[in-house]
């Protein structure tokens, strides 16, 4: 009885708005003024022990001042993002490279990329990437 009321007092209930925060971020204001080659980015079928893989996605700035990448965050260390050019001019174009290297082991993953911009606390852009990693 000791031992199920200790594990029980290390259980956190996490309220349902702060998962749904998570999972879907409300974007900044200005996320209007990106767009993106992709915004779901495949990485098609990987086996488990595989090299890293790096897909381009361009960054298109519509709006008509000068957008600062300030932060980018990933929500697994097994995708790293990083952004060509920190500063993309205004109607002017960049690059993302996002490089996954696998893990875990087999399945199907999805992953989430945020993009950071200006003094935004929110994010400006929410990107997707998914891997399908197998054991052949």
């Amino acid at each position: 009885m000791l031992l199920s009321l200790s594990l029980w007092g290390q259980i956190r209930i996490v309220p349902q708005a702060v998962r749904d925060s998570i999972n879907n971020p409300v974007l900044a204001a200005n996320a209007q003024n990106l767009r993106f080659s992709e915004d779901y980015i495949e990485f098609g079928e990987l086996p488990v022990a595989s090299e890293s893989k790096t897909k381009i996605v361009t960054i298109e700035n519509l709006s008509d001042k000068d957008l600062v990448i300030r932060d980018i965050r990933t929500s697994c260390s097994c995708i790293r993002a990083n952004a060509k050019q920190r500063i993309v001019k205004a109607g002017a174009k960049g690059e993302l490279a996002l490089n996954y290297t696998p893990l875990k082991g087999a399945g199907d993953f999805e992953y989430k990329i945020m993009i950071y911009t200006d003094n935004n606390t929110r994010p400006s852009a929410l990107l997707k990437a998914r891997v399908i990693l197998t054991t052949y």
